[in-house]
């Protein structure tokens, strides 16, 4: 029996985005990834975008292509590409979310 599909990253995203916050879990060193280069090696990396936080992110983008956005990263900003197959969950404030098990690094699911 198969299962359902999963639901497209981008609804999810887009519906945890009307809370205050939503934690992007994603692979950084994906295709496409643009983070600091100080995060861009390590298996995962979580990073918190939302459009009710108290340091505004006026420049968030969720498509069909994934999320950018520009974030602070030690009091500084920094434009950031998270491509759809990089995310791997997305999970907000209240603990509600889903993950996608095929884009699990396996460093990650062990």
């Amino acid at each position: 029996m198969e299962g359902r599909p999963l639901p497209r990253k981008k609804d999810v995203v887009l519906t945890l985005l009307e809370g205050p916050s939503v934690f992007l879990h994603l692979d950084p060193r994906r295709d496409g990834v643009v983070v600091p280069k100080w995060l861009a090696k390590q298996p995962q990396l979580v990073l918190q975008v939302g459009l009710n936080m108290s340091v505004p992110i006026p420049d968030l983008r969720v498509d069909d292509e994934g999320v950018t956005c520009t974030l602070s990263f030690n009091r500084a900003p920094f434009w950031c590409k998270l491509p759809r197959p990089a995310i791997y969950a997305a999970i907000g404030e209240d603990r509600r979310g889903m993950g996608w098990p095929d884009d699990v690094p396996t460093e990650v699911a062990t």
